[in-house]
């Protein structure tokens, strides 16, 4: 089979997994101190009153710098999904976490961060990446855990209302019932630097959802934690297979057809 032929089988084969559009929905994260049940709940470009909420204007980032003791979250670029971050080669869909906070004090704080309506590769079968990494300093039994899922029928974590002010939340949801998770078990990790990643394969409905979260439990004096999660989605490594498996008939069909048309040129010389 001709080295060009293939390559460009190979780049059809890749552009029809990973061309399908993202529709944009609900873009929602939730932080919150565990213990005292105060936090807020925002909406992707959300922002009233003024200085609170969403404080990055683009669609597709959520910021948050929010105080509600002992926890300052600060400088922080905490989200990132679509349409910020767009479909790229080999890679349908992508959900971003990005975390520096400080304690200063005891305390447990989760961090939830979720999106629906993703449909680049839907209703086919799919795989979910989680990649994570970061440092947490403090007191020795200080510790981080993480995961990150896709619910194959775009369903997500019920955040609640939004609450843009710091102050009492309700309950938290559950983990909806088919939500497919990328580590088992979770991801867990003591103070220092970590890393890790992990991932699992969904059969996707019409359209998908991708949530992800963290709890960061301080004990002591409290201490700082910086943290990088990437959840990403990509076509499914056996579908992958089985479309390339097509290849040599494609390729003899072509050199079929070549042959064909060869042979009416000669006819007709």
């Amino acid at each position: 089979m001709p080295k060009r032929l293939l390559l460009l089988v190979l780049i059809a084969v890749i552009g029809v997994c990973a061309s399908a559009p993202n529709a944009f929905a609900d873009f929602r994260i939730r932080v919150e101190n565990v213990t005292s049940g105060v936090g807020v709940v925002v909406t992707d470009n959300a922002s009233t009153p003024v200085g609170f909420g969403d404080d990055n204007a683009t669609a597709g980032i959520l910021r948050v710098d929010d105080k509600f003791a002992p926890f300052t979250i600060r400088n922080l670029n905490i989200g990132m999904s679509k349409p910020f971050l767009p479909t790229a080669p080999g890679i349908l869909s992508q959900l971003d976490l990005h975390a520096e906070v400080i304690a200063t004090g005891a305390g447990v704080l989760r961090i939830t961060i979720e999106d629906t309506g993703y449909t680049a590769g839907a209703n086919s079968q799919l795989s979910l990446e989680g990649s994570i990494g970061g440092t947490l300093l403090g007191a020795g039994n200080s510790i981080t855990m993480a995961q990150t899922w896709a619910h194959p029928s775009n369903s997500v974590i019920d955040l609640g209302p939004d609450k843009h002010v710091p102050g009492a939340l309700g309950a938290i949801g559950g983990v909806p019932g088919g939500s497919v998770a990328a580590f088992s078990p979770a991801f867990t990790a003591g103070t220092g630097a970590f890393s890790g990643s992990s991932s699992a394969t969904f059969s996707a409905g019409s359209a998908y959802s991708l949530f992800t979260q963290v709890i960061v439990t301080f004990v002591g004096s409290g201490g700082t934690l910086s943290l990088d999660f990437h959840s990403y989605v990509t076509p499914e490594p056996a579908s992958i297979m089985l479309a390339l498996s097509g290849l040599p008939v494609l390729a003899i069909g072509y050199m079929r057809r070549k042959r064909r048309a060869n042979a009416v040129c000669q006819a007709a010389a």
